[in-house]
């Protein structure tokens, strides 16, 4: 079908197998424009919400400045000598290692009447007795 010699707005001038080609044609052509709608459809949604993020942040209060427990123990290392490893060492000794293997999650006493907290093989806090 040359639809150079025929003018697809007069389609009483084709074969129904041209019709036929014709239409899956147009058919095909249809659907990869759907596809491109959707992808920009898609881009559009995308780009909305990074605006969105943006605008919320824009907007949202403004907070005061906090001290992380992180900035605090690097503080204490580095200005007041604080030696962690040797706290570590101090706390996490092979008795409480064993404890903990042996019963589980619990508390336990490390030194001076002082408790480890232990929840999944980490110790959450120290807590007196």
């Amino acid at each position: 079908m040359s639809t150079h010699r025929k003018n697809s707005s007069n389609l009483i001038d084709f074969s129904e197998k041209e019709l036929r080609t014709y239409r899956n044609k147009l058919q095909a052509e249809l659907e990869v424009e759907q596809t491109k709608q959707e992808d920009i459809r898609g881009k559009i949604k995308i780009l909305r919400t990074r605006i969105q993020e943006i605008d919320d942040r824009l907007n949202a209060p403004r907070l005061e400045l906090t001290l992380t427990e992180h900035a605090i123990l690097r503080y204490l290392e580095r200005k007041q000598m604080l030696n962690v490893n040797a706290i570590t060492e101090e706390i996490l000794t092979p008795t409480l290692k064993n404890q903990v293997d042996t019963l589980g999650d619990g508390k336990y006493p490390i030194s001076n009447g002082l408790f480890a907290v232990v929840k999944n093989k980490r110790i959450l806090s120290i807590v007196e007795s």
